[in-house]
């Protein structure tokens, strides 16, 4: 028992709220009383101690009874525990909590900080599972759960354990847990057993009722320790300040800030660079690039229309692969057929003429080049 003096404190003072005190007492919510000061030791260990909870208790309300703490190891109690576990360095660790309900009890086996898995079924391959423990972590803790559940016979066949991590068997997880903290900083494989205790929702059983309540236990309780003296080492790696898990929660923040970084990055260097209009030369950049597209189509056209459909035979097909003009193929058209008709030099049904339309569209095209170099953000494609 972790806290002996205050336990008996609470039996004979302070009867009247042994149901509602979860925490050790020490001062620390402002106008509280005995069942709201304090912290709650179970959450005051220095593993994931501040990992965001899925859980309707507020772990960082000083008035709440799922209260953490100021800071890992802040109170006596889990001091000890902590100097106590790390002397000795036990192979296995099992701690021991009451449920004020007289259902099943549980065994809980790491990690309590997450959604993590450790039950396995046929419709959910393990591999397919979100899971921190190592697979032969997993067998491990599986030999000792099923070993210990094989003992329940006679008159408490029926009393089997509902075993899982936090999240399978409460549906809620907790941060700065004992069990998560013994297990990563230790290598002890650790369980939490939670007792139900009776029947009328308590917290406390009655006198009559704690002899048999211990009895159904014992016997599991032994081959746990049994198996302790047999038990391999921890494979699954150190998780405390390395896991990626705990930083899920924060990838919104992290996107946000790297976006930032990077267009910050982009501007100053542009600006270093002299580069001053960065957005107006992409978006010139960008009409160019469509405007050169959309001549090109147009001239194609043009082409096609100028070399007319009856271009079937296989030379004439040939020539008209090549006649995709460009600003300076259409000048030298031109100025062979100005040579053409003047000298009478070679033949007009050889040669492509160019519409007065295209020679406009082409004249367009280059004064809005030269427009564009004028604004100083163009990019000029005089050679």
């Amino acid at each position: 028992m972790v806290n002996p003096e205050g336990y008996e404190e609470l039996r004979l003072k302070y009867p009247q709220f042994k149901e509602e005190v979860m925490k050790n007492g020490a001062p620390g919510c402002a106008g509280g009383d005995i069942s709201t000061n304090g912290v709650n030791l179970g959450h005051n260990w220095d593993f994931e101690w501040n990992y965001p909870v899925i859980s309707q208790e507020d772990f960082s309300d000083p008035c709440s009874p799922a209260y953490r703490g100021s800071e890992p190891f802040s109170e006596p109690e889990t001091r000890a525990l902590r100097d106590l576990i790390l002397k000795y360095t036990p192979k296995s660790v099992l701690i021991l909590h009451s449920r004020h309900t007289s259902q099943e009890s549980r065994l809980i086996v790491p990690f309590m900080f997450h959604k993590s898995t450790f039950l396995k079924s046929e419709s959910t391959p393990k591999n397919a599972k979100l899971k921190l423990l190592s697979d032969k972590d997993i067998d491990t803790y599986s030999l000792i759960t099923d070993s210990m559940q094989s003992l329940f016979d006679g008159e408490f066949k029926d009393s089997a354990y509902s075993v899982g991590t936090s999240w399978e068997t409460i549906g809620k997880t907790i941060s700065g847990s004992d069990l998560d903290w013994i297990f990563d900083n230790t290598g002890a494989f650790s369980l939490v057993l939670q007792i139900g205790t009776s029947k009328d929702e308590s917290y406390w059983p009655s006198q009559k009722d704690v002899p048999k309540l211990i009895k159904k236990h014992v016997n599991p309780i032994m081959e746990f320790i049994h198996q302790s003296a047999t038990l391999p080492k921890k494979t699954t790696s150190k998780t405390a300040n390395s896991a990626l898990l705990k930083h899920f929660s924060w990838i919104p923040l992290y996107l946000g800030v790297a976006l930032f970084i990077v267009i910050s990055s982009v501007l100053v260097t542009s600006w270093c660079l002299g580069y001053d209009k960065v957005w107006a030369r992409f978006k010139t950049w960008a009409k160019r690039v469509e405007r050169q597209l959309h001549n090109r189509r147009k001239q194609y056209i043009g082409l096609r229309r100028a070399n007319g459909a009856g271009s079937s035979s296989p030379a004439n097909r040939n020539q008209d692969v090549g006649l995709l003009p460009t600003r300076s193929s259409n000048a030298n058209a031109n100025a062979a057929a100005g040579s053409s008709t003047d000298g009478g030099i070679g033949s007009s049904s050889s040669r492509v003429s160019i519409s007065t339309d295209d020679e406009l569209e082409l004249m367009e095209d280059l004064v809005h080049d030269e427009d564009d170099d004028d604004e100083g953000v163009g990019f000029s494609y005089r050679a």
